[in-house]
């Protein structure tokens, strides 16, 4: 499996020797062992849920950790008449 961005982006491994391609390879090995969890079932997460913010539905946590997206209306000035 080929990984690309942030396993393998500017400033990151680069891919000039034999070497290089060696350490790109263990780097998606490691990624690929990784193990991901469901944030709801991960007791840590609960926990500061409950202690820092009042519970996972409360108005302190909608306001810290979540966020609204809407639309961002293009001005209508002069430089973006199409002619």
């Amino acid at each position: 499996m080929l990984h690309s961005g942030c396993l393998n982006g500017g400033g990151q491994i680069k891919l000039d020797s034999e070497s290089s391609k060696e350490q790109l390879q263990q780097v998606e090995r490691l990624y690929d062992s990784l193990q991901s969890e469901i944030p709801e079932k991960n007791r840590t997460v609960t926990e500061l849920y409950e202690q820092w913010l009042g519970g996972a539905g409360s108005e302190k946590a909608a306001r810290a950790l979540h966020t609204e997206y809407h639309a961002v209306e293009k001005p209508s000035a002069g430089f973006n008449i199409k002619w």
